[in-house]
């Protein structure tokens, strides 16, 4: 996959555990998607997302709708992660 890094300003080839280690090293990933997605129950609709770490094996997800920062964010535990965090479906991600 590819990635932008914002710090460095380059482009980088990245892999799945690529960008959970940058997650782990308190760097920010954003996940921007083509299409807006919804949750499950219809009830939360993005497009893009951004994933930082909390503590050690704790992370936090924040949505994005149209530029816009929307009040609803989920935790999940590094166990979860493999079951929510989808890079490679995002048309670009951006590691801030």
């Amino acid at each position: 996959m590819k990635a932008y890094d914002v710090q460095k300003k380059e482009e980088l080839e990245v892999t799945y555990d690529d960008l959970m280690k940058y997650i782990d090293s308190n760097r920010q990933v954003d996940l921007v998607f083509s299409e807006p997605r919804k949750d499950e129950d219809g009830y939360l609709t993005w497009d893009r997302e951004n994933w930082l770490l909390v503590k050690e094996g704790k992370y936090q997800r924040n949505y994005f709708l149209n530029g816009k920062a929307l009040y609803d964010f989920t935790h999940h535990n590094k166990y979860d992660m493999k079951n929510s965090f989808f890079p490679e479906q995002a048309e670009k991600i951006e590691i801030n």
